[in-house]
């Protein structure tokens, strides 16, 4: 009972450093950025920003702070790491973040999930007629794809994934039985995103009533939730089945990037596919390999 005490001690530490940090440095430029109209370094920003560059240097030093924020998974983990057991835990955290020397199929299924998380809502929404692509969209989406990949790799992946699969993943399944920890852990996930994913929100909705807005800012944080809890899963079973973290850097910059290529800005009416499409892949995983394989493979 002291271990699981100890344990979840750690678990809240991670948890207040994580957010504390990300929110720190992101509500501010979030409204700095709303107030003054300025674009951020986000995905949907990243053709825009080539194109024109930063307006000033006070548009630059907002951008910098707010790239920093997702590093906070990563600092954290570290801290609670090294809270639980000092150096070895904090050198046995990093092993499995660059562990990078796994069977190649692992990087294959990896980008295959991805690819898949984005195709299918990109052929729903043209069969559909739902998502209407302008002319040379898929051509600048792959010219994009590397640049974006490659930034997504450096900021978004390393700065998360150390955190949450490499130190919460576990320190979860050490308190929780099984599926819990991975619906815990895709909670915690979802909601370390809240800030940003409000300020999307009411970047992209035009003028609404109170009531109006609050339902749509609601129904955009449950659909984010439900949407993370189902890639949560995944990421369980890709660093469960190679005791690799660095897999899940890469597949963090895949998912990322992949959907941002082919559709680019997300229509509102194929954001509850995408946010389902995770579900799909993981309900045919589990038909296929069975529960004793998926979400828990073995390394």
């Amino acid at each position: 009972m002291e271990n699981n005490k100890t344990k979840l001690k750690s678990i809240w530490i991670y948890l207040l450093i994580a957010n504390g940090f990300t929110w720190l440095l992101w509500l501010p430029t979030l409204i700095l950025a709303r107030n003054y109209n300025l674009a951020l370094p986000t995905i949907n920003n990243f053709a825009l920003l080539v194109r024109e560059g930063y307006s000033s240097n006070f548009h630059l030093t907002i951008s910098i702070v707010f790239s920093l924020a997702v590093y906070g998974p990563f600092i954290a983990a570290l801290i609670a790491a090294s809270a639980d057991n000092g150096k070895a835990a904090v050198s046995e955290l990093l092993s499995r973040v660059f562990k990078w020397n796994i069977a190649c199929k692992w990087y294959l299924i990896a980008f295959g999930i991805a690819l898949l998380i984005a195709l299918i809502p990109f052929l729903i929404g043209i069969i559909s007629g739902t998502l209407a692509l302008a002319s040379g969209h898929l051509t600048r989406g792959l010219i994009f794809l590397i640049p974006i990949f490659l930034i997504q790799l450096l900021t978004s992946g390393l700065g998360e994934e150390p955190g949450w699969r490499g130190y919460l993943l576990p320190a979860l399944q050490k308190v929780l039985e099984k599926e819990n920890a991975i619906w815990a852990l895709g909670v915690a996930w979802a909601v370390w995103h809240f800030p940003f994913t409000i300020f999307e929100v009411l970047s992209n909705t035009g003028i609404l009533s109170g009531p109006a807005l609050a339902v749509t800012i609601l129904s955009s944080l449950a659909g984010q939730t439900i949407s993370l809890i189902g890639m949560a899963f995944l990421y369980t079973w890709l660093v469960s089945s190679t005791g690799s973290v660095f897999l899940a850097i890469i597949f963090h910059a895949l998912t990322n990037a992949l959907p941002a290529a082919l559709i680019g800005d997300i229509p509102p009416a194929l954001s509850f596919i995408i946010g389902f499409s995770p579900w799909v892949i993981v309900f045919i995983l589990q038909r296929v390999l069975g529960k004793e394989k998926f979400p828990y493979g073995n390394p």
